[in-house]
């Protein structure tokens, strides 16, 4: 049994997560959330759709312009608060690695640490335990924070994938995360070329089988699959668009997506394929 918020997800439950980039060069939409009105107009829209988790972000994931901590929590920590304020029942979570900004955003009414970068600051899992926040432990393969992947080998991707996600859940565990608020996201293009994230899609259900994680219920969005969403359809065109995140022991299903509207049509189409 998932836990977020303090509510309770079976192992049948799919969520979204959709995505408020509070960052004015974003990859996906190059700034359009950036100001506050136009990114609390955002989860409005979202929330609208059906997401049940915003997903705030204050520095892009690629190279750029250097935003340190006090930056990110400038950009984040009073639209969290008002978000909170605002949409009292929606689960929050903030990306961020750094647990300066995870103690604010939490401070602010935050539910959920999104660490995207595989553990780089050990304190924020420290923060999660203090706060009874959720906690996204995400395979990075070790590259530093802001990095593009450059020549990255893996002698098996997936063996990575299991050894550095499940030692990070375990290390949260011991510091007082609660296991049912403990995901994992094998972290698709972070720290990984085209191939490995591919072999590590097409290799889920060896994740499943190690025992580490139960499967939810899944659905894949590529082009050819049960639906093309392609740019000029104003969706991320992506692929894999297999972005899963997994509670260890119990398995949910958790889309991470800009668009929630057509994603949310996609994975009731892919649903009974993937029971």
């Amino acid at each position: 049994m998932l836990e977020l918020a303090g509510r309770d997800f079976d192992r049948n439950a799919l969520l979204i997560m959709a995505i408020v980039n509070r960052t004015p060069d974003s990859f996906y939409d190059r700034g359009a959330t950036y100001a506050f009105g136009k990114a609390l107009e955002r989860v409005a829209e979202v929330v609208a759709a059906g997401a049940e988790i915003v997903d705030i972000g204050g520095v892009k994931a690629a190279p750029g312009d250097e935003v340190d901590a006090v930056e990110e929590i400038r950009r984040t920590v009073d639209f969290v608060a008002r978000v909170r304020a605002d949409f009292p029942d929606l689960i929050i979570s903030v990306d961020t690695w750094r647990h300066e900004v995870g103690r604010a955003v939490c401070q602010a009414g935050a539910d959920v640490l999104n660490d995207a970068w595989g553990g780089p600051d050990p304190r924020l899992a420290e923060v999660a335990a203090e706060f009874g926040a959720a906690l996204v432990c995400t395979h990075a393969g070790g590259a530093e924070p802001r990095t593009r992947p450059h020549r990255v080998s893996y002698d098996d991707v997936l063996a990575d994938v299991l050894r550095r996600t499940v030692g990070l859940a375990e290390r949260a565990a011991s510091l007082g995360v609660a296991r049912n608020r403990i995901m994992i996201d094998p972290g698709h293009d972070f720290g990984k070329n085209t191939w490995h994230s591919l072999e590590v899609t097409r290799r889920l259900d060896e994740m499943v089988a190690t025992g580490a994680m139960g499967a939810g219920r899944r659905a894949s969005v590529r082009p050819g699959g049960f639906a093309d969403l392609r740019r000029e359809n104003n969706v991320d065109a992506k692929t894999p668009k297999d972005l899963h995140f997994y509670e260890p022991a119990n398995g949910h299903g958790l889309k991470h997506e800009e668009r929630v509207d057509r994603v949310r049509s996609v994975a009731v189409q892919a649903e009974p394929a993937a029971r």
